[in-house]
């Protein structure tokens, strides 16, 4: 592990006790909205899963029966890893959106790992410090959701830790990438205050675009949480009309399918 590994490890050690209360700092009034902003994201990265779980049916032309025991055979199998999980704040939503879904995560961060398993002992968490030590998963994952990880790691190393993660993916699984969108006025104002980003570097949307289309060939860009009133019917179909050219949400994802 290299220097700026243990650097990480040793600060997210630190603050995984008041995690949450950090992560909460300097949000002003859109801090109660924290949580909806985090159900839905998983909620976004369920659709996807699940559109892409209806389109390997069509495309195997099924009879009506079949396609239904396939679907309950994949949901029930379903190995999703979330990279960079911290202490866990997300798996209460995949629990939701993933009923019968096995959850993995893993972290730099041993404080956080060790966390996360006591809160959610039904769950696999490991410490990962080398793209090497991702191979614990290897052709084990269906899907990865990771929110907010790349900027916390130097970019000369972005590639090499997608390509890892390429490597443990089934063929026809997909990835989710959250990241803060740097082109957002409000979110930039938030990263800079947040004690949790102190040493991060935001990531600009087409760069991770473009790097993730390197390794995958078919990455697709797409801007989110446009306000916070994310359980309203109206913000959730106007989102979606704007949400692939309009580069002012708070977040963007990108995502890709192996």
């Amino acid at each position: 592990m290299n220097n700026t590994k243990i650097k990480q490890s040793a600060e997210f050690d630190k603050l995984a006790d008041n995690y949450t209360d950090l992560r909460n700092e300097g949000a002003g009034f859109f801090v109660k909205y924290a949580d909806t902003f985090s159900s839905y994201k998983v909620k976004h990265f369920s659709n996807i899963i699940q559109n892409r779980t209806e389109q390997n049916r069509t495309e195997q032309n099924r009879t009506e029966q079949n396609r239904t025991e396939q679907n309950r055979t994949e949901q029930n199998n379903i190995n999703i890893l979330e990279f960079g999980c911290g202490i866990g704040l997300n798996v209460p939503y995949f629990k939701n959106f993933f009923p019968n879904a096995k959850i993995h995560g893993c972290d730099i961060s041993s404080e956080s790992i060790q966390l996360a398993q006591q809160q959610y002992p039904d769950c696999k968490f490991d410490v990962v410090n080398t793209t090497a030590e991702l191979q614990i998963y290897a052709q084990q994952i269906d899907a990865i959701f990771i929110n907010g990880v790349f900027h916390h790691i130097p970019f000369d190393e972005h590639k090499s830790w997608l390509e890892a993660l390429h490597s443990i993916m089934k063929p026809g699984s997909q990835i989710v990438i959250f990241e803060n969108n740097p082109h957002n006025p409000l979110m930039k104002d938030y990263f800079k205050n947040c004690p949790l980003d102190i040493n991060a570097t935001m990531v600009q949307p087409d760069y991770l675009r473009k790097l993730v289309k390197s390794i995958w060939n078919n990455a697709k860009r797409t801007y989110t949480f446009f306000t916070p009133w994310q359980d309203s019917a109206f913000w959730f179909a106007l989102e979606k009309c704007i949400n692939f050219w309009l580069p002012l949400g708070a977040q963007y994802y990108v995502r890709a399918r192996k």
